[in-house]
């Protein structure tokens, strides 16, 4: 199996209200664009739940299991496809923080090293 094949979306989850506010782009895009985007990309699997009462959100489930959401409370259409999109190109692992190692230098100071008690009387 290819790298990319691993780190595909696999299945789509949207959960939103059929008469809250906060899902109209949502309500939209399930309707209107949603069909469209399921023969373009046959390999993910999209599931819609009818969450009454409860913001719009998107669940990306992943090849390799991982999983990430995304809130589209609010969203325009346009928006809500950014957000479909943005699932369908990312690879489902979490972001890590990169560590910063302390800088040193090759070169010591001829002042010497400084401590805490450097300037303490």
């Amino acid at each position: 199996m290819s790298v990319k094949g691993v780190l595909q979306l696999s299945k789509l989850t949207i959960q939103y209200c059929k008469f809250g506010g906060s899902s109209i782009g949502v309500r939209c895009f399930a309707e209107d664009i949603l069909p469209r985007l399921q023969e373009e990309h046959p390999h993910i699997e999209v599931e819609t739940a009818h969450r009454p009462g409860r913001h719009p959100k998107f669940y990306g489930l992943y090849a390799h299991g991982g999983v990430k959401s995304v809130s589209v409370r609010n969203y325009s259409v346009k928006e809500v496809l950014k957000a479909f999109n943005w699932l369908r190109t990312e690879d489902g692992h979490k972001v890590r923080k990169v560590r910063v190692l302390r800088q040193e230098s090759k070169q010591p100071s001829i002042q010497g090293r400084w401590t805490p008690e450097t300037w303490s009387n």
